[in-house]
């Protein structure tokens, strides 16, 4: 389909245009501003794909009715602008990326204002308040989140809990400049990084408030672009001291290992994150099953059934690493739940679970996951 940016596309109903061929049958046809018919779906079609239990169910869930027009046709629209602020205008040391009133994008506005009211659950799909489907897409934001702005080679070890990450995945000063290009380029969904680590890095139950109000003050720069984001709590190989990211140093200290002799005993491998200059970055995953990662994933998973004598402050392993975890989760919920452009949170990104919970035929890993998964959404709710 060849089609400009500035190209409006509508959806128009049919239904109401008295064809008898179609009666029954309500057609959403997307037009360009000429008249010309670029997509048509059935209503029976467009059913089917909004209700995976359509065919099996008798009475399904109604979609909700978008407001008539006068013309008595429904007319959706696509292609929304937002104007960038003008008082946030900003200029690289390089050259210009101005977020200038004069600018629109085409890309989705999220915001409450063009959605009327905002997006809410419609069983499996996203729907605005007139009754859309609604598709959210964009990008990362942003790898740098993994590790805190103050981290030093030389002091990786000694100064593990006094980190910060308040600036990450950039200072609130830029970030209407960024805001303003993801949405230029018609990025308008993040998926905002955060790490156990970056929250409760102090020590357990001491939580980083500074990030935290870092946090709320960038999330809520959002909706001023129409954009909106999926905080998720983010790891690799289970922590930086692990080889990876995610979780803070003492998690590890918690079940006995000592930091400093992970790496010349071969049980973790820390180049990736002590050495920036590294090309060789590839291999970083084989740090999952080197001692140290393997060890506090079955004891996070699986602890009560494979380190049920492990117990650390005389809680069981498991129960001890997973409640300060739903703990931290808490602390952020309660923080950011409330913010216009957070849409949702995922509880812990690549999680891995060691082959041993299979092999030992004790009970499926999917089990393992999804127990798990289903107490950190209760308390997040």
């Amino acid at each position: 389909m060849a089609s400009s940016l500035s190209d409006s596309f509508v959806f128009v109903d049919e239904g109401s245009k008295g064809d008898d061929k179609n009666k029954g049958q309500r057609r959403l046809t997307r037009q360009n501003t000429n008249g010309t018919s670029l997509h048509s779906s059935s209503k029976k079609d467009f059913d089917d794909s909004y209700f995976p239990d359509a065919k099996t169910s008798k009475t399904p869930t109604p979609i909700p009715t978008p407001t008539p027009t006068p013309q008595g046709s429904t007319i959706l629209k696509r292609a929304a602008t937002v104007t960038p602020p003008v008082a946030h205008s900003s200029r690289t040391g390089t050259g210009t990326d101005t977020a200038s009133s004069s600018l629109s994008s085409y890309a989705h506005d999220w915001s409450k204002a063009a959605t009327n009211g905002g997006l809410s659950l419609h069983g499996r799909h996203f729907v605005d308040g007139y009754g859309r489907v609604c598709l959210p897409r964009g990008v990362n934001l942003s790898g740098s989140c993994k590790s805190p702005l103050n981290e030093n080679p030389a002091t990786f070890w000694s100064r593990r809990r006094e980190v910060t990450f308040v600036g990450r995945p950039f200072p609130l000063k830029d970030a209407h400049e960024h805001f303003a290009r993801l949405r230029r380029w018609g990025l308008t969904f993040v998926r905002f990084l955060i790490t156990w680590e970056a929250i409760e890095h102090k020590g357990p139950g001491q939580y980083d408030q500074a990030y935290l109000k870092y946090l709320q003050q960038i999330l809520s720069i959002l909706p001023e672009y129409g954009m909106l984001a999926m905080v998720s709590m983010h790891q690799d190989v289970w922590s930086r001291f692990s080889g990876g990211s995610g979780a803070p140093a003492w998690t590890l200290e918690a079940v006995g290992f000592d930091l400093e002799k992970l790496e010349v005993t071969g049980a973790a491998w820390l180049d990736g994150v002590r050495d920036k200059e590294l090309k060789e970055r590839g291999i970083w995953p084989t740090g999952y099953q080197k001692l140290a990662a393997a060890t506090m994933s079955t004891c996070f998973w699986g602890g009560d059934t494979f380190t049920p004598e492990l117990k650390i402050e005389g809680e069981p392993a498991q129960q001890y690493l997973q409640s300060r975890f739903l703990k931290c989760w808490q602390v952020v919920a309660e923080a950011l739940g409330g913010l216009e452009a957070v849409v949702g949170f995922d509880p812990l990104r690549f999680t891995h679970l060691l082959s041993v919970l299979d092999t030992q035929r004790r009970f499926p890993i999917g089990f393992v996951r999804s127990r798990c998964r289903r107490r950190l959404a209760t308390t997040i709710r």
